[in-house]
């Protein structure tokens, strides 16, 4: 702004000093209106192109300006929504993620030595569920499935429920988060989920056909959080697709 000011300034300065040079020739001032007239002419004929384009040029600045502000503001606001909008999903998120746990905790396993919860009681199962398979190497798949769910039914179905509730996080993340931090979330949710759940999610993909778990199939958990060898001890539970011997070798790894 400053040396627009002082460009016109200039302009009015250069333009009297013209007039001096060549009109006034130091006879001083003029007591004829007329003159006057022609002296007014000469500096506005001068100078005002010269200040109407720096005018111009400061009025192109100033929306320059303005568009950059508003610009500037533009990009706060979706900085400001994106910050809202990841606190809001975040804040669904872990809601979800102790909702997961709590139904978790829920899980229980009956049996002649008592009633065993969460971690105990997949222990249990998945002890039960391979002792059926060595019991009896010709029960068929049907059996091994009917088996499973007739242990969710014992169970109240919170094997169901604790295997839906971890679904719903999963889907919620994959519809949910922003896209640049998909995988990030996906990472945080299976970290913070207790080891023997993630057991129990294989146990049910191989060994059920519960429509809850279709977003895992489809995004490719398994494979992407290195829970394929202990999903496929589970598939040859379910197939008896084990040594060609008869024997069973293949046990479930301590973790994955």
């Amino acid at each position: 702004m400053r040396k627009e000011i002082a460009v016109g300034l200039l302009a009015i300065g250069g333009a009297l000093l013209t007039y001096y040079l060549n009109f006034d020739k130091g006879l001083g001032f003029s007591e004829d209106k007329g003159d006057w007239g022609v002296f007014g002419d000469f500096i506005g004929g001068f100078s005002n192109p010269i200040i109407t384009f720096m005018t111009m040029c400061m009025l192109i600045k100033s929306i320059d300006l303005q568009r950059e502000a508003n610009n500037a503001l533009i990009e706060q606001n979706t900085n400001i929504k994106k910050t809202e909008d990841i606190r809001s999903f975040e804040s669904t998120f872990f809601n979800l993620a102790e909702v997961m746990k709590q139904e978790f905790s829920r899980i229980e396993r009956r049996s002649q030595n008592g009633t065993h919860y969460a971690s105990n009681a997949i222990n249990h199962l998945e002890k039960s569920l391979t002792a059926l398979r060595q019991y009896d190497s010709k029960l068929n798949e049907k059996d091994i499935r009917k088996a499973f769910e007739k242990i969710d039914e014992r169970s109240g179905m919170s094997i169901y429920s604790a295997v839906r509730s971890f679904s719903v996080l999963i889907r919620f993340i994959t519809e949910n988060s922003p896209t640049e931090h998909h995988d990030k979330y996906l990472r945080i949710a299976v970290s913070i989920t207790p080891v023997k759940m993630l057991h129990l999610i294989c146990i049910a993909k191989a060994l059920s056909t519960w429509s809850s778990l279709d977003d895992l199939r489809e995004d490719n958990f398994f494979s992407k959080f290195e829970l394929s060898n202990y999903l496929d001890y589970w598939r040859k539970i379910l197939k008896n697709s084990f040594d060609e011997d008869g024997s069973q070798n293949v046990q479930p790894p301590d973790n994955f």
